[in-house]
C-alpha cells in the first residue's frame, strides 16, 4: 500500500475484522489483541513509517500479550522496540545464493575450483545484497563470469532483469536503490550524493566540511548523517574509539551517478 491511512484497516482486514474507519478499526484491534497472544508482522514499513510506528506503539502499550515484528529500512523508534540490523550476506552465503540462482537459470552451471574466485569477487563487489546477487546470477546464463565481473562497473545497467512477478522496486538493482532514495528529503538526497566523493570513508568533521553550505548549515550535517545511517544508506565504523562512516560500493556508485546527473547542465 502507499497510503499510510490504510495501515490500521489493512491489519484489521487481515484478521477478519469488518471494514471500519481508521479510528474504529484501531479500537477493534485493541479489543481483539487484549484477549489474544499474537505475533503481528508488519512487513516493509519505511514508506508508511509514521503510521506504522503509531499503531505499533499503541498496540504494544495497550495489549500486554501482543508482539510485533516489523521490517523496515529504518527503525520505528517506539517504546519497547529492539532493533536488529540485518547484515549483508557473508561470502559463503552470498556464493551459495549465486550458485543456486545460476543453476536455476542454467542446469549446467556448477561451482568449480576455477570459477569460485570470480564468483566470490562478484558477490563481494555487490556488497552481499541478495537481490543484486540474484540478478547477477541470472546473467551468468548468457555471459562468461569474467565478463560479468568486468561489467559490474555499470551494475545498474547490467542488473536490470528481475522476476516479472516481483514488486517494481525488486525487479532491478536501480529500482531497489531508487526506492530508498525517493524516501529521502531533498536536503538528505544532496548530502547523500555529496558523500560519494569519499572513496575510503570519512569522519563527521570531513562530512561537515564538505556538505556545510549556506543552504545546508554545518550544524545540520550531523542530523542528515544520522538520518542516512538510520535509513541503512550509510554504514558506521568504530576506529580507535572515533566514528568513521562509509558507503558500500554499490551505494556509493548509485550516489555518484545521481550526483553526476544532477550536475550535468540541462539544454
Amino acid at each position: 500500500m502507499t497510503d499510510g491511512s490504510r495501515v490500521v484497516p489493512a491489519i484489521a482486514q487481515a484478521l477478519g475484522i469488518e471494514a471500519l474507519a481508521e479510528t474504529r478499526a484501531l479500537e477493534a484491534l485493541i479489543e481483539r489483541f487484549k484477549r489474544q497472544s499474537i505475533l503481528l508482522i508488519l512487513d516493509n514499513c519505511e514508506h508508511v513509517i509514521a503510521q506504522a510506528a503509531t499503531v505499533a506503539e499503541t498496540l504494544v502499550l495497550q495489549c500486554s500479550r501482543v508482539r510485533i515484528l516489523a521490517t523496515s529500512r529504518e527503525a520505528l523508534k517506539v517504546a519497547g522496540e529492539r532493533v536488529y540490523r540485518l547484515p549483508p550476506l557473508d561470502s559463503p552465503a552470498a556464493v551459495s545464493l549465486f550458485v543456486e540462482r545460476a543453476h536455476s537459470a542454467d542446469q549446467n552451471f556448477a561451482l568449480t575450483g576455477e570459477n569460485a574466485p570470480v564468483i566470490t569477487d562478484i558477490c563481494g563487489r555487490l556488497d552481499g545484497i541478495p537481490l543484486a546477487i540474484e540478478l547477477a546470477a541470472a546473467r551468468a546464463r548468457a555471459l562468461p563470469l569474467a565478463t560479468l565481473a568486468q561489467m559490474l562497473d555499470q551494475r545498474f545497467e547490467v542488473l536490470s532483469a528481475g522476476r516479472r512477478t516481483a514488486l517494481p522496486r525488486q525487479r532491478t538493482m536501480r529500482a531497489l536503490f531508487d526506492w530508498s532514495y525517493d524516501l529521502l528529503s531533498l536536503d538528505e538526497q544532496r548530502v547523500f550524493e555529496q558523500l560519494s566523493i569519499f572513496a575510503d570513508g570519512w569522519t563527521l568533521e570531513a562530512a561537515a566540511a564538505l556538505c556545510g553550505s549556506s543552504t545546508t548549515a554545518t550544524d545540520s550535517v550531523r542530523d542528515f548523517l544520522s538520518s542516512l545511517l538510520d535509513k541503512s544508506l550509510v554504514v558506521a565504523d568504530a576506529v580507535d574509539e572515533r566514528a568513521r562512516y562509509h558507503l558500500s560500493e554499490s551505494t556509493r556508485e548509485y550516489a555518484r551517478e545521481n550526483w553526476r546527473t544532477a550536475a550535468t547542465p540541462k539544454r
